[in-house]
């Protein structure tokens, strides 16, 4: 490290130019180059050092902890779908060399054989889901309204059928009340006669 003669030197001088000589040394204290030789010297000592300290602490636990938090969310993105890719990667290996395969005679005593096929696109897909789903509703609410309609016509007959029996029930105990009035005057007679 040249330096100045009476060693006032912070940083090692690079170009000459003292702005441009403190970010080459920044740089390089960034790729673990500590040239702290003429940390000691100076009037700003203390001052030198702890800037020092704070850069270190910076590009050495700061920053490595920050790459090792985003390896860290990619690797559990790339693990979390693991299986996915690894069964997309196997069908993918079928797929090219079907050709090998005599499907009619694999598949000869089997009733039924899925093929999957891959959608055209997703905005297609959410269009044929969502009409899927505007058809399941018309569909249940034409069954919902046709089965209303079938226990109203339910309802009014149990209804009917409800006044049908207390007229009847009505009519049978007016008919037992005059058979009984019928009776006790029967009685009476057969009373009357007997004394």
């Amino acid at each position: 490290m040249e330096g100045r003669e009476d060693g006032n030197v912070y940083v090692t001088e690079y170009l000459g130019i003292k702005p441009v000589d403190a970010l080459i040394s920044a740089y390089f204290m960034g790729l673990g180059e500590f040239a702290y030789d003429g940390y000691s010297y100076g009037p700003n000592k203390y001052s030198a050092w702890s800037m020092f300290l704070m850069a270190t602490f910076l590009t050495c636990v700061v920053f490595m902890n920050m790459l090792i938090a985003i390896m860290g969310e990619t690797f559990g993105a790339v693990t979390e779908k693991a299986e996915q890719n690894g069964l997309k990667e196997q069908i993918n290996l079928i797929n090219d060399h079907i050709w090998l395969l005599d499907l009619k005679k694999t598949f000869k005593n089997q009733k039924y054989l899925i093929i999957v096929r891959k959608t055209r696109s997703a905005e297609e897909s959410e269009e044929q889901v969502s009409t899927i789903i505007q058809n399941l509703e018309n569909s249940l609410s034409h069954k919902y309204d046709r089965l209303h309609q079938i226990m109203m016509r339910r309802l009014d007959g149990v209804d009917n059928l409800t006044r049908e029996l207390f007229k009847a029930q009505g009519d049978q105990s007016a008919k037992m009340n005059k058979l009984v009035t019928c009776v006790r005057t029967s009685e009476h007679t057969l009373n009357d006669v007997s004394r």
